[in-house]
């Protein structure tokens, strides 16, 4: 039986995380912003967030549009993160899933 500390990267897609701290004065700029922006054919899986206790902090995701395999963001993450600058804070990332080690493929946690 294999050490459960052993995972190995995934070859699903990966989530592209895209948060933003918006001052209260840029708030609903930032929104209004934010659904102008997802209007495209390309945008239409990304979702749009609100944190339920800081309401000037808006969190994207885009499921499936960056690199699982070496992690890079997408060119709709890129645009849309660069146009968010203006608003606040923002912090872009992308998670790559994990899964059970397989006998091919591990990496160490």
């Amino acid at each position: 039986m294999k050490d459960r500390n052993h995972l190995r990267a995934g070859t699903d897609p990966a989530l592209e995380i895209i948060q933003v701290r918006c001052p209260a004065t840029m708030a609903r700029s930032a929104e209004k912003s934010l659904l102008e922006l997802l209007t495209s054919p390309e945008s239409s899986n990304v979702r749009i967030y609100r944190n339920a206790t800081t309401p000037l902090d808006l969190s994207l995701h885009l499921p499936g549009t960056a690199s699982s395999i070496d992690g890079t963001p997408s060119p709709l993450g890129l645009r849309l993160a660069n146009s968010l600058r203006n608003y606040g804070q923002v912090s872009h990332s992308v998670w790559t899933p994990i899964h059970p080690p397989s006998d091919d493929q591990e990496i160490s946690r």
